[in-house]
């Protein structure tokens, strides 16, 4: 009985060490991964750039390197700094595939100012600067969850020949819509009304037409934050981007492998 209890507990550390439960996404991660988070950690870096203090974490892709990298804007509102490894398990996975991947540290994430997408903007339009100065890489591609989605649209607009590529995961696009707008969290109103029009709008105005093929929408179908109905699906018929939406996610669609394996076969396909 010693014995085969020993045999069981040797069994439940090996699972344990080889792969690890999220909670969040309700997925097994593989060992790879799980290796690539203890083998190569994030770095910070910051640079002044064009007079703005650029800041973010790099995470270098360690083998099967690709030649583009990913700018990853994250959702929410705080500090990179504390959460990083449990929280980003979706940006290390694109590391595990070959890419190095820069997370952009928002300026209100060190509490000195409020959330503000003027400011985002700024950092996203400089970012590209910053990442090439520390790896050596071609294109530069940008995958947003919620929040990151709403200035990540404003800047592939406004400066398209910095960015190959857009995805964008449960992003809040349509503010306009009241309906949707005023049962949101305080902060997110308050940062959302400080830039408008949105992106909903500028693609009714035909903004988006010309880039339509270098962007992907993706909804987590369950989403009670961002629906795809009136965000992410919503925005793509009017576009007339790709647009996927995963069953039984919500707004933590970024977590689910669908979403990611169809982020990397949309980035792949550019090449």
């Amino acid at each position: 009985m010693k014995s085969l209890l020993g045999k069981l507990g040797v069994i439940l550390i090996g699972l344990t060490f080889f792969t690890y439960w999220e909670v969040r996404g309700a997925e097994w991660r593989g060992w790879r991964e799980w290796l690539s988070i203890i083998r190569g950690r994030p770095e910070k870096v910051s640079s002044t750039i064009n007079g703005n203090l650029v800041q973010g974490w790099l995470l270098r892709a360690t083998e099967n390197i690709k030649p583009d990298g990913i700018l990853y804007l994250h959702g929410g509102t705080f500090d990179l700094e504390k959460p990083i490894l449990n929280r980003f398990t979706d940006a290390m996975s694109y590391r595990v595939m070959g890419y190095h991947v820069f997370l952009l540290k928002f300026p209100d994430e060190d509490e000195m100012v409020p959330p503000n997408p003027n400011l985002d903007i700024i950092e996203i339009r400089d970012a590209p600067i910053l990442f090439r100065q520390m790896v050596g890489i071609d294109k530069i591609h940008i995958i947003t969850v919620s929040r990151g989605g709403y200035p990540g649209l404003f800047v592939f607009q406004q400066y398209p020949d910095l960015f190959e590529t857009i995805t964008c995961m449960c992003p809040p696009i349509h503010t306009e819509n009241e309906a949707w707008f005023e049962p949101q969290h305080t902060w997110a109103k308050n940062y959302l009304r400080q830039k408008l029009p949105s992106p909903m709008v500028l693609a009714e105005q035909g903004a988006y037409t010309s880039l339509a093929s270098r962007m992907l929408m993706i909804g987590g179908a369950n989403d009670p934050v961002c629906h795809p109905s009136t965000q992410s699906n919503k925005f793509a018929k009017i576009v007339g981007c790709r647009s996927i939406v995963v069953p039984k996610y919500a707004h933590n669609v970024s977590m689910s492998s669908m979403a990611r394996k169809e982020a990397m076969q949309f980035i792949g396909g550019r090449r």
